[in-house]
């Protein structure tokens, strides 16, 4: 007895479709892009849950999963300075449903930190799309007798190996502007690394240490409720967050444009088309006013790149990082 099989309309309709497409001769690829997403995605986060990059990745997912239809699910796989999850998502399929929520970290400072990397931010990675930057602030514990970064050079000078500056780590992009700041400006600094950015803020808070650099996202709560002062910001020019937070720049520390920075890139190989459909709705996910302007008030600054574009400012990030590292001597622990 035969067994009969009864397709639905919908299969009937992809099948149909599926013919024409290879009878015009295109590419099963371009067939499948054009319908994606027909499933969940999967997010990799190199952080742990709850973590700024985490809620970063999170809110992002959000706004992108209303454009495109479809569940994006997190899966955080922190460890070895995000080294676990990146190769992870390197070694996906390139089918569009794994991506990874790259960043400064992934795909620019683990370069420079780690020779024996166990995966390349450039081969092995199509980029997406940059949705947003962050500068690091300087922040000051407010009884410190200092309004300036020029008032805490000369404080510093004349106390040689006295203050404090805390770190989400060692080798880490906070503790990398640390030595630039030192080596600039001629100050005897001494570093005190943690465990994150969190517990070093609020050892700056609670005056063990007198000051701490951080990401503006992260900064704003503090400097707004008078716990923290902010005397300079890094990257090229003010926040519009901060209008009266000068740049390290304009304070005469080259070097220091340096920005916290995260992304969408999905392995190689994944078709052109859906890096396309990605970008273009992840950028008009991000540019919504409403969006825009709520992420510009919580310290952002808003990328929303081509995916050309992106790869050029990783390369360049890339290539500034290994400088400052081999330059200051920086190793992980």
């Amino acid at each position: 007895m035969k067994r009969i099989v009864r397709h639905s309309a919908a299969g009937r309709s992809a099948v149909a479709a599926a013919l024409t497409c290879l009878a015009m001769g295109c590419s099963p690829t371009l067939f499948a892009a054009q319908d994606y997403p027909v499933k969940p995605i999967r997010l990799i986060v190199t952080f742990p849950a709850g973590g700024p990059s985490d809620v970063s990745a999170r809110n992002f997912a959000q706004l992108l999963s209303r454009r495109l239809g479809q569940q994006i699910i997190i899966e955080n796989r922190p460890g070895a300075s995000g080294t676990i999850g990146t190769r992870m998502a390197a070694s996906a399929a390139p089918d569009g449903y794994t991506l990874l929520y790259c960043s400064v970290a992934t795909h620019s400072a683990n370069v420079a930190l780690f020779p024996d990397l166990a995966y390349d931010p450039v081969k092995d990675f199509t980029p997406i799309v940059r949705f947003s930057t962050a500068p690091f602030v300087l922040l000051v514990n407010p009884s410190l007798p200092v309004r300036t970064l020029g008032d805490l050079t000369a404080l510093a000078k004349a106390q040689p190996g006295k203050l404090r500056y805390g770190s989400a780590g060692v080798a880490t992009f906070t503790h990398i502007i640390g030595e630039v700041l030192t080596h600039q400006t001629g100050m005897k600094l001494i570093h005190v690394p943690y465990k994150g950015s969190a517990p070093a803020v609020i050892d700056a808070i609670g005056g063990h240490i007198d000051m701490v650099f951080t990401s503006s996202p992260d900064a704003l709560p503090q400097i707004k409720a008078g716990q923290l002062r902010a005397l300079a910001i890094t990257g090229p020019r003010r926040l519009a967050a901060l209008p009266e937070v000068p740049t390290m720049a304009e304070n005469g520390v080259t070097e220091s444009e340096l920005l916290g920075w995260g992304g969408l890139c999905a392995p190689s190989g994944t078709p052109q088309a859906v890096i396309g459909k990605l970008n273009a709705e992840a950028v008009a996910a991000y540019l919504a006013p409403n969006v825009k302007a709520n992420l510009e008030l919580q310290g952002y600054e808003l990328a929303a790149n081509t995916p050309e574009e992106f790869a050029q400012f990783i390369k360049l990030d890339i290539a500034r990082t290994v400088a400052l590292v081999k330059r200051f001597g920086i190793r992980p622990e």
